[in-house]
């Protein structure tokens, strides 16, 4: 027996601590550091919700151009603070130029991605959690 024994509550389902409506949810493995800084690592499984109405500063499992997904944080410009817009674009950058939405990699190593004319992005679902591996085997 174990010493913890004594301390057990209930048995968890993960199923029901992490996923919300298991008809949209499904699991991805990261392969890119692009969003190291959010705390996502090469090779962690994130689990992703197809039915959450994805938000300002959501991570986010975006389409391009109907061809290339990428995870990344949504940007949405009219939400943001001003502090974060000169972070983002300078202090003198012009208001005219700065896109509605886009999309903001969490690593130096990596570009944000701005839409140029004629592309398209579609969020097709948000990251909700990460699920690390900490003993590393």
């Amino acid at each position: 027996p174990s010493p913890a024994a004594d301390y057990i509550d209930k048995n968890v389902d993960l199923n029901d601590l992490l996923i919300s409506n298991p008809n949209s949810t499904f699991l991805n493995v990261i392969k890119t550091t692009s969003m190291v800084d959010a705390g996502m690592e090469y090779g962690d499984v994130v689990i992703i919700d197809r039915s959450i109405e994805p938000k300002h500063r959501s991570i986010v499992v975006a389409l391009i151009d109907d061809k290339d997904l990428t995870i990344k944080r949504l940007m949405i410009t009219a939400q943001m603070s001003k502090t974060e817009l000169d972070e983002a674009f300078g202090p003198n950058y012009p208001t005219d130029k700065i896109p509605a939405t886009w999309l903001k990699a969490e690593s130096p190593e990596y570009n944000n991605i701005y839409l140029n004319e004629g592309q398209s992005f579609q969020v097709i679902a948000v990251v909700t959690w990460n699920l690390k591996n900490l003993c590393n085997q």
